[in-house]
This record gives C-alpha cells, sequence and structure tokens, in this order.
C-alpha cells in the first residue's frame, strides 16, 4: 500500500470521527450555563465536503482513474 493511500485513509477515519463527534454533540440538549465552545452546526457541513473529497480520491487511487462527474448531453 502506498504512502498517499495510507494518509489519504487516515484522514477518511479522521473526518469520519469529528462528523460523528459533531452529530453527537449537536444531539445534547442545549444547556444555557455550559456554552458550547465549537460551533458544530457551521463545522458539521465543511467536514462532509471533506470527506467526500476524500472518498473521491481514495477511489482514484484504487481505480486508477479520475473521477469525472456526469454531464448531460448537449451540455458542451
Amino acid at each position: 500500500m502506498s504512502p498517499e493511500m495510507m494518509i489519504s485513509l487516515g484522514l477518511l477515519v479522521l473526518e469520519a470521527g469529528l462528523i460523528a463527534l459533531c452529530i453527537l454533540d449537536q444531539r445534547k440538549p442545549p444547556d444555557p450555563l455550559k456554552p458550547r465552545l465549537l460551533p458544530t452546526k457551521w463545522i458539521l457541513p465543511i467536514l462532509v465536503v471533506a470527506f467526500l473529497a476524500t472518498l473521491a480520491h481514495v477511489l482514484t487511487l484504487l481505480t486508477g482513474q479520475q473521477v469525472q462527474p456526469r454531464r448531460m448531453k448537449g451540455m458542451g
């Protein structure tokens, strides 16, 4: 396994763990005496986009072909 693949898989696991932590933190009931230090509501979408980008990169490494977007006919 190449070092690039190991790093990418490590990032994928790290991002999945951070997404799970954000979801768990959002499920807690709000406590007015203990405000949340991190805005997990805003961090979660950023983590999801990063997870999808890393997943596409891992698929590219596995298949050896770049992931191409699907285009409708007639759009150039």
